[in-house]
């Protein structure tokens, strides 16, 4: 590995559901339940068990599967005809994997990330996603107050304004894209412009320091891990109705991965930048090469928020206190630093690109199980 690299190793464990997924939807028409158990199929396997049935058996597939409320149980109880040793034998022939049902799907089912042979697992760029927002979080945090007013709330007034005067401010399409804008160059004004020779003074992402940090994959779990949840949606502390059927895994899974730290390259960032808004370099070196305590900090501030504001039941309580957020469901707070700005910038920033009319304090919606606990908390610890 070379005497420049620091290899430091991690376990994750999860003290609430998780779910990390990806633009893939699992439509209705490819999950078959039975008991606690659904199966979802591999769609070559199943188009190929089904035409060596009978091709005309996948021709009534094909069209079953352009109907808007496709049942695929009542199509294979139909085929098997009571058969039902034939039919476990074909659902366990043409499946990619099972789960175990804390609901059935009504309707597309939102898959945990997988690789190629069907393995669930953490993706390091979640976790060095969390990583980064904590140290910028942490970053901003030990400023003095006229260099934050400075970096975040006039920054973020600006920025609003100019949307707001755009012509465009009212398409979706448009917010949609400066809404990640408006994130990215807030990043690149904390992470970047970190120099490691004296010749570079270009403002690019070869100077951003989290160039340093290599975040593994955690390893992969077997196929069957995850289990399928109803999520619902809350809004100000009332069910709205809306429902989504996700694969998360259980609080108690446990994962590792690894940090590689280039510590040459951070030295070098060190001797050529002394300090980034009065904070000394071999501080904020810190921050990375201690990611628990710049975790813990970050997530320690914005449980305390959330359960100061939040009185409604909502289930707060881990086995163990989390010191990471990770994928999806965690809400505004815990993907940005919006956390560290004042409320009615908050307030406008949610106004304008979440349409939320009248304000109320973030968390203002929330996505839990049916159980009503929250997504995607956790704990990392050295190993």
């Amino acid at each position: 590995m070379g005497e420049f690299l620091l290899k430091k190793h991690y376990r994750l464990k999860l003290l609430s559901p998780l779910h990390i997924g990806g633009s893939e939807r699992i439509p209705f028409y490819m999950i078959f339940c039975n008991g606690k158990r659904c199966y979802i199929f591999d769609e070559i396997r199943f188009g190929e068990a089904l035409y060596n049935r009978s091709p005309q058996f996948a021709d009534r597939f094909i069209q079953l599967a352009g109907r808007e409320r496709a049942n695929l149980a009542d199509f294979l109880h139909e085929i098997f005809r009571g058969n039902n040793k034939g039919l476990i034998d074909f659902v366990e022939g043409a499946k990619a994997y099972s789960a175990e049902a804390k609901a059935r799907p009504k309707r597309e089912l939102h898959p945990f990330i997988r690789d190629s042979l069907y393995r669930p697992y953490v993706p390091g760029t979640s976790i060095k996603g969390a990583l980064r927002t904590a140290v910028m979080y942490v970053m901003l945090k030990r400023m003095d107050e006229v260099e934050r007013q400075r970096l975040l709330v006039d920054f973020v007034e600006r920025k609003l304004g100019e949307i707001k005067r755009d012509a465009r401010s009212g398409q979706r399409r448009f917010l949609r894209r400066q809404e990640i804008w408006f994130g990215q160059e807030l990043e690149t004004s904390l992470m970047w412009k970190y120099f490691f020779d004296e010749a570079v003074g270009k403002f690019d992402p070869h100077s951003d320091i989290m160039r340093a940090v290599k975040v593994s994959d955690t390893q992969p779990l077997e196929p069957d891990s995850p289990v399928i949840e109803e999520v619902d949606v809350y809004n100000r502390g009332y069910a709205t109705g809306i429902k989504i059927y996700v694969e998360t895994l259980p609080a108690g899974t446990e994962l590792e991965f690894t940090i590689t730290y280039d510590m040459k390259l951070l030295e070098r960032f060190r001797t050529h930048t002394k300090e980034r808004f009065g904070i000394p370099m071999s501080e904020i070196v810190g921050f990375l090469t201690e990611p628990i305590k710049t975790l813990k900090e970050f997530t320690k501030d914005l449980l305390d928020y959330e359960r100061k504001r939040i009185k409604d039941g909502f289930t707060y309580q881990f086995t163990g206190e989390p010191n990471i957020n990770l994928g999806w469901g965690g809400g505004l707070l815990s993907k940005t630093v919006d956390l560290l700005l004042p409320e009615p910038e908050r307030a406008e920033i949610l106004k304008l690109f979440k349409r939320r009319r009248p304000y109320y304090h973030a968390p203002s919606s929330r996505r839990l199980t049916k159980d009503r606990r929250p997504l995607g908390w956790g704990k990392v610890e050295e190993v």
